[in-house]
């Protein structure tokens, strides 16, 4: 089995570090609180389409893009999860 994708936290928290920026100093500009984005960053929470342009924004990022490793992470951790029953699903198709 292939790996998990990535998280956007682990690319925010890429571009916080690549401008020596904090996680309390994001949250600050963006006007969130600092343990909701402590745990964006660690991948304990999903990136909201809100939070992805405040993100994009601030550190000069592309939003479109954070939402869609968000999605690829949340169908990723879905599939694995429902295996089994994804498994008993006949395509109608093909």
């Amino acid at each position: 089995m292939t790996p998990p994708p990535e998280h956007p936290g682990a690319a925010i928290r890429r571009r916080l570090s690549q401008l020596n920026v904090t996680v309390e100093t994001l949250a600050t500009t963006i006007d969130r609180a600092p343990n909701h984005m402590a745990r964006l960053i660690r991948g304990e929470h999903a990136l909201t389409a809100t939070t992805a342009l405040l993100v994009a924004k601030a550190l000069g990022m592309n939003a479109i893009e954070l939402r869609q490793q968000q999605m690829a992470f949340d169908v990723d951790r879905i599939a694995r999860r429902d295996a089994a029953s994804l498994a008993r699903i006949r395509p109608l198709v093909g």
